[in-house]
């Protein structure tokens, strides 16, 4: 069982709301820095494109420690076009993942595949998604 760390009342407020029953998809990010969380992202990243909220629901740190960013009920910035449907997961790496967090990302994508009854079918990368680059 991977460790959660819970940050939810910490990250920047999302002013959008969606049933669960809307949420298909599941997306696979990575953060393609070395290093990195949530306030890493927000501050060097996120905020300077004006987003008011961040781009995923978790994020999987180095250690494979998941830090919970929003509830499923926020959509978040993860993938232009495709938000209000899908659920984004981020691992912390570019292309060179620990053991610890694939197991943290196996272990979290069955959990919101069946929370939100999605298939495997509809778990994809960032650039899975139509219209991306």
């Amino acid at each position: 069982m991977v460790v959660i760390s819970d940050i939810r009342s910490k990250t920047a407020p999302s002013q959008s709301k969606r049933k669960i029953s809307q949420i298909t998809k599941i997306a696979r990010h990575h953060s393609a820095t070395t290093t990195g969380d949530y306030f890493a992202f927000w501050n060097n990243r996120w905020k300077g494109l004006g987003w008011g909220k961040g781009g995923y629901h978790e994020i999987i740190l180095r250690d494979g420690t998941v830090q919970l960013c929003y509830d499923a009920i926020y959509p978040t910035n993860g993938i232009a076009n495709h938000n209000t449907n899908t659920y984004h997961i981020c691992v912390v790496g570019n292309g060179s993942f620990t053991q610890a967090q694939e197991d943290a990302f196996e272990e979290r994508c069955r959990l919101a595949m069946s929370k939100f009854n999605v298939s495997v079918n509809n778990v994809l990368g960032h650039n899975e998604f139509s219209g991306t680059a």
